[in-house]
């Protein structure tokens, strides 16, 4: 069995719906969790396949092949990563609270606010502090979002595309190059079969949304205008954004170097 990573967030079913009403009769197990998990999982070898955070395949590139042409990405606003603030963005000063669902957000944001008076923390450091914002990712952001509990929501994908005229990349599927010989074969047939997904999902969305919009959006419709713009493939401006975001990493001491990506030849 090729052991897969799939993240629980609402933005990645697309990449994967398909698969799951086959699950027992495919040659995948699937082991779903938030994007950190995954990230550590893939890297220590429990898994052979997986979305991981477009940092972590930055930060241990010589482990992993990229499968081509899949990715979560937005070209501008991307509506679930989001800094929520007390205080507009050109008066924000304080402590900043982090999540640890995310490796790639975090050092977006850093990336963003390189020039505001700020510092990060997670919130166990010091459970007295008071912060003055909190990033959040995935369904969590959404449904804060949606609760308006701060003044001011600030879309991470949106202020990167403002400051670079880029998209930006979230994530992506990654094969460890250690397993990819022994089990080629499986490997090939799992992009094949997520190539279909993607084909697939635009027919689908309405499906996916009806059976995962509870407890996140208000109702169906409000899921498929989300999922309708996030974009999942990995075209040249799409790979530009992540060699930019890369290279902000290393200019602020984040990544050692700009990592190449070795697409998996298929």
């Amino acid at each position: 069995m090729l052991r897969v990573g799939i993240v629980e967030y609402l933005n990645s079913l697309p990449l994967y719906y398909r698969l799951i009403d086959q699950e027992f009769s495919l040659p995948y197990q699937f082991v779903k969790a938030i994007p950190t998990i995954l990230n550590q999982k893939i890297d220590q070898g429990e898994l052979d396949v997986s979305l991981v955070s477009a940092f972590e395949y930055a930060t241990h590139f010589e482990k992993y092949f990229v499968f081509p042409s899949m990715s979560i990405s937005a070209d501008g606003a991307v509506h679930s990563v989001f800094l929520f603030t007390h205080q507009p963005l050109s008066e924000l000063q304080g402590t900043i609270q982090l999540p640890h669902s995310s490796a790639t957000s975090i050092h977006l944001l850093q990336c963003l606010l390189q020039d505001h008076l700020v510092s990060f923390q997670y919130p166990e450091v010091d459970r007295s502090q008071e912060y003055s914002g909190e990033l959040m990712i995935g369904d969590a952001a959404i449904q804060l979002f949606l609760a308006k509990k701060y003044r001011y929501a600030y879309d991470l994908s949106a202020l990167w595309k403002e400051k670079y005229q880029l998209p930006f990349v979230f994530a992506f599927w990654v094969i460890r190059k250690d397993r990819y010989a022994e089990k080629q074969t499986v490997i090939h047939q799992l992009f094949h079969d997520l190539r279909a997904c993607l084909q697939e999902a635009p027919q689908r969305l309405p499906e996916i949304a009806q059976n995962h919009y509870h407890n996140v959006f208000p109702d169906a419709d409000a899921c498929v205008e989300y999922l309708q713009n996030l974009i999942y493939e990995f075209t040249d401006d799409f790979q530009e954004g992540f060699l930019e975001f890369q290279r902000q990493c290393v200019h602020l001491g984040f990544l050692r170097e700009v990592a190449p990506l070795e697409f998996l030849a298929i």
